[in-house]
């Protein structure tokens, strides 16, 4: 019924019904142009770690009425297309949520995790919770804190506090000479 050929599989009573693979990537998002036809599937795996610029070709295909989208993956970032659709678009997706708690072939790592991470990790939050991290781990200010803030009532206090910034962090930048520690 299905015959698998090299560059495609397809249907054998009906050639018309066929499926590609096609991998885009941020160095090559044209390899998802040019796809139009009157039942169109995209099946998209994790969904959270592919740059905007792959979506941006992606939704050029998406021009024919009916074609749809299957995004699956974690929710690992607080940025980019896949979270946008489950945020800033919302409205125009269907999403949809699965926790681990709640699936019983999923639970082996649960323990490991929270024992890692701890329970209120953004590792737990992802790999367990299915939601996304409360800030990306490269974040100075987390989003979560400047939400808080705004509308916050404030008073103006007497002092101009000191920080002291560690603006290299990981690596081996460095921000002071050898000599100054």
């Amino acid at each position: 019924m299905i015959e698998v050929q090299t560059e495609r599989v397809v249907v054998v009573q009906d050639p018309g019904a066929f499926a590609v693979r096609r991998t885009a990537s941020k160095d090559n998002p044209e390899a998802l142009q040019g796809f139009h036809a009157e039942h169109l599937l995209f099946l998209i795996d994790e969904a959270s770690g592919i740059p905007d610029v792959v979506f941006e070709v992606g939704l050029g295909t998406l021009s024919t009425p009916g074609a749809k989208v299957v995004m699956a993956g974690n929710p690992t970032r607080t940025s980019g297309f896949f979270y946008d659709t489950h945020h800033s678009l919302r409205h125009r997706w269907h999403t949809m949520h699965v926790n681990c708690l709640d699936v019983p072939r999923a639970q082996g790592h649960i323990e490991d995790i929270k024992a890692k991470y701890g329970q209120s990790s953004n590792a737990y939050r992802v790999r367990v919770l299915g939601e996304f991290p409360t800030s990306d781990d490269e974040t100075v200010i987390p989003l979560e804190l400047v939400l808080g803030a705004v509308g916050r009532n404030v008073t103006t206090l007497n002092y101009y506090p000191v920080w002291g910034v560690d603006v290299a962090r990981f690596g081996d930048d460095r921000t002071a000479r050898p000599s100054d520690r």
